[in-house]
């Protein structure tokens, strides 16, 4: 953790004030002004916890004339799918076809 600490504040610090586009943010780690939340609104509840949620709400983003992005002057420890691996495989499969289904459905 202490490398790691390090290592981040390194980065950061090189990329001072660098933003970019993207298509889709991971949700792990966002932030919105108030603005986007009333135009946007809440996410969409049919996804429950999780898969293609993120990715319906910055499509949703988009459409409302906002732009979705990274800044690279933030550094967020993430440990990837720690809530998703508490669901057995097939469950977590299962919720991710479900998803996949809704997200094409309606994108």
């Amino acid at each position: 953790m202490d490398e790691m600490a390090i290592a981040a504040r390194a980065y950061t610090r090189q990329h001072a004030g660098e933003i970019y586009s993207v298509r889709a943010a991971a949700f792990f780690c966002v932030m919105f002004s108030r603005d986007v939340y009333q135009r946007v609104g809440p996410m969409e509840e049919a996804f429950g916890v999780g898969f293609f949620e993120d990715d319906d709400y910055c499509n949703r983003v988009r459409e409302s004339g906002f732009t979705v992005a990274v800044v690279e002057d933030v550094f967020v420890h993430h440990h990837l799918s720690a809530s998703f691996d508490k669901l057995k495989a097939g469950k977590k499969q299962e919720l991710f076809e479900r998803n996949k289904v809704i997200y094409e459905a309606k994108w």
